[in-house]
């Protein structure tokens, strides 16, 4: 499976996550270009109201999802502006594969992928698809938590990217960018491989989005709290 650029968002204060990623992408052969992710309790408001990328009845509920949209959002209009991608590879710095990565993707016939797909997951949380071919399936419009879902690893086209905005955007920051993809998958072309080959880590990491959507989250998480620690003074 071929693409033309890839990209990492990660947020400027986060370079051990980063490095991480690039040594990562390093062994595996990957050329990735670093796309400073969006912080959401910086973001001004008034401007992207009035850009169109804010929704009239806007209420910062959940300032890490507002930035994670944002975020994916304009790096898909760096995608479809370049006229030498069409499809274009992201990752999140959390995203973790193996050094044959590249063989693994390469090794994905094209026909098995549906030739009107628009957005392609090489990974995800949990997963309930209907297969299509051997390799990839789609998915199917169900109500479970962290069930196809995932946006650490996932191919893009650049002819569908307008498609794409157009269900984000205006955002009122009432949902995530996943649970408003996952309850639209009947208004654009979504696949899954039914066999990831990106996985997010198990330990170490943390997700970014939920602890600026709360920064309480671990209070009461004694374990979670030590390896957070652990995880900020090794891997940021």
């Amino acid at each position: 499976m071929h693409f033309d650029k890839a990209y990492l968002i990660s947020l400027e204060r986060s370079p051990k996550r980063r490095e991480y990623f690039f040594k990562k992408a390093k062994r595996a052969g990957l050329d990735v270009e670093w796309f400073p992710a969006i912080y959401g309790l910086g973001v001004d408001i008034d401007d992207y109201r009035d850009r169109g990328y804010i929704a009239d009845d806007f209420e910062l509920k959940l300032a890490g999802s507002l930035g994670t949209l944002l975020s994916h959002v304009h790096v898909w209009e760096k995608i479809a502006e370049d006229p030498q991608c069409e499809i274009g590879l992201v990752f999140e710095d959390d995203a973790v594969f193996k050094k044959d990565f590249k063989v693994q993707l390469d090794a994905l016939p094209t026909d098995q992928v549906p030739d009107d797909w628009d957005m392609l997951w090489l990974g995800w949380h949990k997963l309930d698809c209907e297969p299509v071919s051997e390799f990839v399936g789609r998915p199917r419009k169900t109500t479970g938590k962290s069930v196809n879902s995932g946006h650490f690893a996932y191919m893009i086209k650049s002819s569908s990217v307008e498609k794409l905005k157009a269900l984000l955007i205006p955002y009122n920051n009432r949902n995530s960018k996943d649970l408003i993809l996952r309850r639209k998958f009947d208004q654009f072309n979504a696949y899954f491989l039914l066999q990831k080959i990106v996985k997010t880590p198990i330990i170490g990491f943390d997700s970014v989005r939920k602890n600026i959507n709360n920064p309480n989250r671990l209070e009461h998480k004694p374990g979670k709290r030590l390896i957070q620690k652990i995880r900020k003074k090794y891997l940021g």
